[in-house]
């Protein structure tokens, strides 16, 4: 990959990251030549929920405490609400990928993700699935 890139890494990417699979190994190589990956709140929850689940609270806690020192992690505002608004009515996607989409767009970022929903969007010059 060549040229300036904002990278916002979903759910799914963060925890391909995080499980060190072939995906996540792609997603490694992609953080390493970004200039900035940011990372919503919202993904945040995702993250830490699932490897709660599969492993336990303090692996979970440490991992998100591990990319809260290093990445941009991004709050809701009133402006991504509405751009979420925009996509869902161009995209047909669930409210929570509209709003991590929406963070992407408003920060000049592109989504990394291999979640179905973004799949369906793959054409989308801001959007990488993995």
């Amino acid at each position: 990959m060549t040229g300036a890139m904002n990278l916002l890494l979903d759910s799914f990417a963060l925890i391909e990251f995080f499980k060190g699979t072939e995906k996540g190994r792609v997603i490694k190589d992609m953080i390493e030549s970004a200039d900035k990956i940011l990372i919503s709140v919202l993904c945040i929850y995702e993250t830490h929920y699932v490897i709660e689940g599969k492993c336990s609270k303090a692996d979970a806690d440490k991992y998100i405490e591990s990319l809260e020192a290093v990445y941009d992690i991004r709050d809701i505002d009133q402006s991504m609400v509405m751009k979420a608004l925009e996509l869902r009515r161009k995209f047909r996607l669930p409210t929570v990928d509209c709003l991590i989409y929406a963070t992407a767009r408003l920060n000049n970022a592109s989504v990394v993700s291999g979640c179905p929903h973004f799949k369906k969007i793959d054409g989308e010059k801001d959007v990488i699935v993995v």
